[in-house]
């Protein structure tokens, strides 16, 4: 993976061919690297950023966006100092369930058979998953829901602005990072971290070791295209930087009894 000082070289050298100034020619990299990936969403390949966010790589969809943001935040447990790991996170959720759901449109031209293996994963946000797992920790959230694009994307700028990581609800299509059919638009969605901007594109933590970038006007289609959560996201405000031996006790023993 390239890194941070690899891609300041590159700047650097652009500047002296271009004249450009530091910004001006690491905004116009990164855009020309996301406007030559394959799909409309995101680009393969590892690309550059100086973000501090880290990415530590995932598996299940809602353990890994809360464990990856409270890692980069700080937040760490009081009895060995260590951030939460993404399986402790999904214990205190509740861990592993199964169930499904036969949905039926009539634009569709067959029912729609849709699963999932962990605790309540049909109720993902707040009140649901997210609300209760972040309750049991001891940490405040704010669940942000509009109907209008332009204050969705005003609302997602201002909290990447201050520097914090936050969950966003994407539909899985229309993201473009997983190659889905344009048949399937609309179906299905999950949530990713987005944790930065760069030009006029997003960076987004979908669970990899590499950053993904997403265009604005993809990531604001992904979010705005499935009307049962659109717009939706999700900041987490943690009010201390650790959580205690006791209350993290309780938390385990919350999730083991769900």
């Amino acid at each position: 993976m390239t890194t941070h000082k690899g891609f300041k070289r590159v700047v650097r050298a652009r500047m002296a061919r271009t004249g450009e100034r530091y910004a001006a020619a690491r905004r116009a990299l990164l855009r020309e690297t996301a406007e030559r990936a394959p799909h409309p969403g995101a680009t393969p390949e590892p690309i550059p950023t100086e973000a501090a966010y880290v990415l530590r790589g995932g598996h299940f969809l809602h353990a890994s966006a809360v464990a990856g943001i409270l890692a980069n935040r700080g937040f760490v447990s009081g009895h060995d100092g260590r951030p939460l790991s993404e399986a402790l996170i999904l214990g205190i959720g509740g861990g592993l369930g199964a169930g499904y759901i036969l949905w039926e449109f009539q634009a569709a031209d067959a029912p729609i058979l849709t699963l999932g293996f962990t605790n309540q994963w049909q109720y993902p946000a707040i009140p649901g998953w997210f609300g209760k797992t972040l309750d049991r920790l001891g940490i405040p959230a704010e669940l942000h829901e509009t109907a209008g694009a332009q204050g969705a994307r005003r609302t997602l700028d201002e909290i990447l602005e201050t520097g914090e990581a936050v969950v966003t609800f994407v539909d899985e299509q229309e993201i473009g990072t997983w190659g889905q059919p344009d048949s399937l638009s609309g179906r299905s969605g999950y949530p990713v971290v987005t944790y930065g901007r760069s030009s006029d594109a997003y960076l987004v933590d979908d669970r990899g070791r590499a950053p993904l970038v997403v265009p604005a006007d993809v990531m604001a289609r992904a979010r705005g295209r499935v009307s049962s959560f659109r717009h939706r996201l999700i900041r987490l405000r943690p009010a201390t930087s650790a959580i205690g031996t006791d209350p993290l006790r309780a938390a385990v023993e919350a999730g083991l009894a769900d």
